[in-house]
């Protein structure tokens, strides 16, 4: 849904050098609880506007959990296990992107729609106790204070230029 990838383009902006700061698993934690929040409440949603702020939320997620899997990655290995870290959250991906609609497809036969969201709720859960058990805690890797100033300074080269402004324009308006 449309509302979904504007909201993961603006957070998506925020949630790497946020990550930097508090640490990768708590944005991490914040990204898939964001993911069950929306999935529940797709599922439970009683009309057109309650179902687009529940994917909202799920735009919230995806920018909180995708990308930021390669640099927890990356910040917890070296070498060889990085290499192979980083070749498994990438094949997840893939694996996802691929499997995720046919099994979807498999459950909302019997289940409908609602119950394809219910699953999803579900692997979402999952993935807030493996996270827990299994993702150290990380400090902040910065030491500073987060600033929404020095965030958007560092964004101030790239939005200078018309043709990257453009280009963004031009991604937001496909979401629409």
């Amino acid at each position: 849904v449309s509302i979904a990838l504007l909201t993961a383009a603006f957070v998506g902006l925020v949630a790497g050098p946020l990550a930097d700061h508090a640490g990768h698993r708590k944005i991490l934690l914040a990204g898939l609880i964001c993911a069950g929040i929306s999935a529940l409440g797709s599922a439970l949603s009683t009309g057109y506007a309650s179902f687009m702020a529940a994917r909202a939320v799920g735009g919230f997620a995806s920018s909180m959990t995708v990308g930021l899997g390669f640099g927890a990655a990356a910040s917890l290995f070296e070498g060889p296990a990085r290499r192979r870290a980083l070749s498994m959250i990438g094949a997840s991906i893939s694996l996802g992107t691929a499997l995720g609609p046919l099994a979807l497809a498999g459950i909302s036969g019997p289940a409908g729609w609602r119950g394809a969201f219910a699953a999803i709720a579900v692997v979402a859960a999952a993935g807030v106790v493996t996270l827990l058990a299994l993702f150290p805690a990380q400090p902040s890797s910065d030491g500073r204070d987060f600033a929404l100033r020095r965030l958007l300074d560092s964004y101030r080269p790239i939005l200078s230029e018309r043709a990257m402004v453009l280009l963004y324009a031009a991604w937001a308006l496909r979401a629409i």
